[in-house]
């Protein structure tokens, strides 16, 4: 009898670890993703926000110059949104980023974006002044969708693409003379992650484009990767 029980017991126990296992899975570690981007979520399920930073390979950079009118200068350190001279020669520079959407799901929809910009702190605006200038008047700068295609290793003053200013986003004059800036441009970024093949990137200029005036930020190929540019989105 005390046999039987035993086995009794011993098969009860059985079934209820086969049926907990059946009930409980051991969970599965999901992957590592692409290093160049980070990530994180908010709120999640069918109607939560997810949060993904492009950053690294997923963004380019390149600056535009009027005193280099043929030269390529993709690795240069820093994006130059400014008016100046140079030696006596009305300098003027334009930036421009684009961005890969490709580790975005394709059916997301983007409830924000939000585009931040560091500043340089290395570079004169003018030969005897340091930092952002608004010295003869301000320096508040336009970012605008582009509408044409471009390469950064090969783009230049006088190879520039088109942009639509007509949906052009207006940024506010500096107030530091080193300022970093977060730049709501949901509605660009909207607009071409639905339509890929307008994916052009932007372009960052200023509103008035006249010496002396402007600002300088890290570019995507500055030796400091946590201020290089990076692109905050949110989305569904």
């Amino acid at each position: 009898m005390r046999k039987l029980a035993f086995n009794t017991l011993t098969l009860a126990f059985i079934i209820f670890i086969s049926a907990c296992s059946k009930q409980c899975p051991t969970p599965v570690t999901p992957c590592p993703g692409n290093s160049e981007i980070s990530s994180g979520s908010g709120n999640t399920g069918a109607t939560g926000t997810q949060t993904i930073t492009l950053n690294g390979s997923a963004v380019s950079s390149v600056s535009v110059r009027t005193v280099y009118g043929d030269i390529n200068l993709e690795y240069s350190d820093n994006i130059t949104v400014w008016a100046t001279t140079q030696s006596g020669t009305p300098d003027i520079g334009r930036g421009y980023l684009k961005f890969d959407y490709s580790s975005l799901p394709s059916a997301a929809t983007i409830t924000k974006a939000t585009l931040m910009l560091y500043a340089d702190s290395t570079q004169e605006i003018v030969g005897y002044q340091t930092g952002f200038s608004n010295m003869n008047g301000p320096d508040n700068f336009v970012v605008s969708p582009v509408t044409s295609s471009w390469s950064a290793p090969t783009l230049t003053w006088n190879t520039q693409p088109s942009w639509d200013g007509s949906t052009a986003i207006n940024v506010a004059a500096s107030t530091q003379t080193y300022q970093n800036y977060s730049i709501d441009i949901t509605s660009i970024v909207q607009t071409q992650f639905k339509n890929p093949s307008s994916n052009y990137g932007i372009v960052m200029h200023l509103a008035t484009e006249s010496p002396y005036r402007g600002m300088v930020f890290n570019s995507a190929s500055h030796a400091n990767a946590a201020t290089r540019p990076q692109l905050v989105i949110q989305y569904q």
